[in-house]
C-alpha cells in the first residue's frame, strides 16, 4: 500500500524533478524507493518524448514556402516543385520553435493594445470633442474600443458636471 502512495507521489513530478531526486537525495530513499523512482524516471521520459512527437504532429503546417523562389509547397513535399531546392525542415520538428511562435504572437498581442490615454484627456478637457471621439470608438468592432468610447464618453459627461459645479459657485461667490 505504501508502494502505491509512493508512485502516485512520484507521478505528480517531472523527470526534472526525479533526476533531482536521483542526483541529490539518495540517503533519504531505500534501494527500493530508488528503483521506483529511476522506473517513474523512465515512464516519464517515455511519455514526455510521446507528449512531444504528438505536440509536433499536430503543429505540422499543411504547406511551406520555399526560401529561395517563395512558392508554396505542400509540407510533404522534399523538394520545391518550382525550382528544385530541398528544404531544410528540422525547426519542424523542434518543440521549441513552436513554443517561440506562440510566445511571440502572445508578445505581438500584448504590443497591439492601444493606449486611449490621448483621448481620455481630450475628452476630460473638451467634452465636445470627447463625445464625437465616444461615437466613433463605439461604432468599432473591437469591444476594448467599445470600451473606451464608452470611458471617453463618460469623462466628457463628468468634466460637463464638474465644470457647471465649479461655475456655480463661482457665479455665487
Amino acid at each position: 500500500m505504501a508502494n502505491k502512495s509512493f508512485v502516485d507521489e512520484l507521478k505528480q513530478y517531472s523527470a526534472d524533478d526525479l533526476r533531482l531526486i536521483l542526483n541529490t537525495q539518495q540517503d533519504l530513499y531505500s534501494p527500493d524507493e530508488l528503483k521506483l523512482i529511476e522506473k517513474q524516471l523512465e515512464n516519464r521520459i517515455i511519455q514526455d518524448k510521446k507528449d512531444e512527437e504528438e505536440f509536433i504532429k499536430k503543429h505540422l503546417p499543411d504547406e511551406i514556402t520555399c526560401p529561395k523562389c517563395d512558392g508554396v509547397n505542400p509540407f510533404e513535399n522534399e523538394k520545391c516543385c518550382y525550382c528544385g531546392h530541398i528544404f531544410d525542415k528540422s525547426k519542424y520538428y523542434n518543440v521549441n520553435y513552436y513554443l517561440q511562435e506562440e510566445s511571440e504572437a502572445a508578445a505581438e498581442k500584448e504590443t497591439d493594445k492601444r493606449s486611449y490615454a490621448f483621448q481620455y484627456v481630450i475628452s476630460f478637457l473638451i467634452p465636445l470633442v470627447g463625445f464625437i471621439l465616444g461615437a466613433i470608438l463605439l461604432a468599432k468592432d473591437d469591444e476594448e474600443e467599445k470600451s473606451a468610447g464608452k470611458t471617453v464618453i463618460i469623462l466628457g459627461v463628468i468634466s460637463i458636471v464638474i465644470g457647471t459645479i465649479i461655475s456655480t459657485f463661482l457665479i455665487k461667490w
